[in-house]
Parts: structure tokens; C-alpha cells; sequence
């Protein structure tokens, strides 16, 4: 903990903002852990003093469906969530994210279309390849094919750490 009993990251994102170094993930980071920890209203001037510019960015949006998440709007939150992942669709976290949301379609084939891009995601080597194979690990659909290749996929990626191989090998087993 720091100053004021502020936890460590929300003190360096609020010197960051109180010095405007921050950047938009920065501001909006600060903004979701205040809403997190219960400060609501602290968290809405945070999303409110975003420049109209990013108001529409990705993690504005992210930020803003959290409101509608905790005000128990989940259908509205997951709408804006779908709006902004498919506005920044070349983004792998967004296609990832995106992903991960259509897992909990009520509709079979948004569930498998959603599959599948987590596949191509996991198999693509990019920044998110560790992220969707923890998601395809930990899903009952998974084929002893898939899982296989899953794992020689891994076998590829030396620099991931042993916490997170574990976790996908588990997931798999």
C-alpha cells in the first residue's frame, strides 16, 4: 500500500493522471479499479474527464458496459462489449475478447464460430496465441485432436512461463 492508503497501482495511475502522463488505457485502468473497489462515483468522473475522442476508444467502452455490468444491465453491457471488440477488430485482444464473449451465446453456432477463432487465435503465434489457449483448454468442447495439437502448439512457445503452460496442460488433461 502507499500513500493514503491508496494500493500501489491506483497511486502511480492517479500521479500519472494528476501529472497528464497518462494514457487513455492508463486513465480508464485507474477509472475500472475504482469501480471495482466500490467508488462509483470516483470511477464515473474518471470515464467522464476522457476526451471526447476516446470516449468511443475501446477501453472507454470496456469501462463504460462495467457500469452497465454493476447496474445489472448485463444484455446492454455485453452489446457495447460486441460494438467495440468488432470496431477494433484487427486488434488480437479484441478478437480474443470478442472470442470469449460469443462462448456464452445462447446460440450453437455463435458458441462453435467462436471456437474456431480462438483456434485460429491460438494457432496464429501473435501476442494473444497464450491467452486463447488457456480459454480452449478449459472448454468442454475440446477434441483429443485439438488438445494434441494444442499441446504441440506450446511445445513451440518456450518463452511462456511454467504458470501458464500449467494452466493450459491442466485444462487440457
Amino acid at each position: 500500500q502507499m500513500s493514503g492508503g491508496m494500493p500501489g497501482a491506483a497511486y502511480f495511475w492517479r500521479q500519472l493522471i494528476e501529472t497528464h502522463e497518462a494514457t487513455t488505457e492508463d486513465t480508464v485502468a485507474y477509472g475500472t479499479l475504482l469501480l471495482r473497489g466500490g467508488s462509483r462515483d470516483e470511477a464515473r468522473k474518471i470515464l467522464d474527464s476522457l476526451p471526447a475522442a476516446e470516449k468511443s476508444s475501446r477501453p472507454a467502452l470496456e469501462l463504460r458496459a462495467s457500469f452497465l455490468r454493476v447496474d445489472g444491465q448485463t444484455e446492454a453491457a455485453d452489446k457495447l462489449l460486441r460494438a467495440a471488440y468488432l470496431a477494433d477488430g484487427r486488434n488480437p485482444e479484441s478478437q480474443l475478447k470478442l472470442a470469449v464473449l460469443d462462448l456464452n451465446s445462447p446460440f450453437p453456432e455463435v458458441k462453435e464460430h467462436a471456437a474456431e477463432m480462438l483456434w485460429r487465435i491460438a494457432q496464429s503465434g501473435g501476442p494473444e496465441t497464450v491467452n486463447a489457449m488457456r480459454v480452449l483448454a478449459n472448454q468442454a468442447h475440446l477434441t483429443v485432436p485439438r488438445a494434441i495439437a494444442m499441446r504441440k502448439l506450446l511445445e513451440k512457445l518456450p518463452e511462456t512461463s511454467d504458470e501458464r503452460r500449467l494452466s493450459i496442460v491442466s485444462g487440457i488433461l
